[in-house]
């Protein structure tokens, strides 16, 4: 999705659409121009000469005319360091896509994770030649395989079968192989109905876990949103809700999750469906 960033310069806000590629490196996009930039606490460098005119227009005069302090001359290039103030970013992450259309209205939008139904005996199973098409066919998202009782040397050899970039299993801490997936990119999945639970969970896996994907209602998010707001400042949880808009901005403000888990749904028929509820979802996302 088209995730705002606030960009501070000097003592003007300019909004620039901010598309996450991984947990430091970005890429800013405005009409027809494109940059890359990297970020740590508080700065931001990114290089001035590779901007249209009417984005280099937005930035404040000392920057775009090469006086700002703090420049250096770099292959012809000049590259700026300047303090910045970014909106937290809300990572989305589609799941189960289960046809073309979703997976390219996802891609679309800018999703960071599409999430495919790998696991055989689902009924959302997504074929091995469908997935292979939908992969042609969109760039951009990180692909992620999804799993529910495949064992996790299974889950490793889909992975590189499929060129996965991620896989999403359950967090179930009981399994007692989780190594095989050590060194990956997990995300793993849990039902919950209050921030303890999903806290006794996250704490026993006993390897890296790049997200919680947490289904909860927005009822219980909100009936302690100070306790699942503390929950996410210290784990890495994307959550799945039935919020609707007001309920959904309202958990985004006062929960802060690192983003949250959608489905598309299917298809009228071929290439025809409605994304009315999904472009609502986003909407709020980006209110200020």
């Amino acid at each position: 999705m088209g995730r705002k960033a606030r960009l501070m310069l000097g003592a003007k806000v300019h909004k620039i659409r901010v598309w996450l590629l991984t947990d430091v490196t970005r890429k800013v996009s405005h009409r027809n121009s494109q940059i890359t930039y990297t970020e740590n606490t508080e700065y931001v460098s990114f290089c001035v000469s590779d901007l249209c005119p009417s984005v280099r227009n937005l930035l404040c005069p000392s920057v775009r005319n090469n006086t700002c302090p703090g420049t250096a001359s770099h292959l012809k290039s000049t590259t700026f360091a300047h303090q910045f103030t970014i909106r937290p970013f809300m990572q989305i992450k589609a799941t189960a896509v289960s046809n073309l259309t979703d997976a390219r209205y996802f891609a679309a939008q800018n999703v960071a994770f599409l999430g495919f139904i790998l696991e055989e005996n689902h009924p959302d199973y997504l074929q091995p030649a469908q997935m292979k098409a939908m992969r042609e066919w969109v760039e951009g998202p990180a692909i992620v395989g999804e799993f529910f009782d495949s064992s996790f040397d299974l889950v490793r050899e889909a992975l590189d079968f499929f060129q996965l970039d991620a896989v999403e299993v359950p967090a179930d801490p009981g399994r007692s192989n989780w190594h095989v997936l050590d060194g990956l990119q997990v995300l793993a999945r849990c039902t919950a109905n209050t921030p303890e639970a999903v806290e006794n969970l996250a704490r026993q896996l006993p390897i890296k876990i790049a997200f919680f994907v947490v289904d909860c209602t927005a009822a219980d998010l909100l009936a302690a949103p100070e306790a699942w707001a503390a929950l996410c400042a210290e784990f890495p949880v994307l959550l799945h809700t039935d919020a609707d808009a007001q309920q959904l901005l309202l958990i985004r403000d006062q929960v802060r999750p690192a983003g949250f888990s959608v489905r598309g749904g299917d298809e009228e028929q071929v290439g025809v469906k409605s994304f009315d509820e999904i472009d609502a979802l986003f909407e709020v996302l980006e209110q200020e």
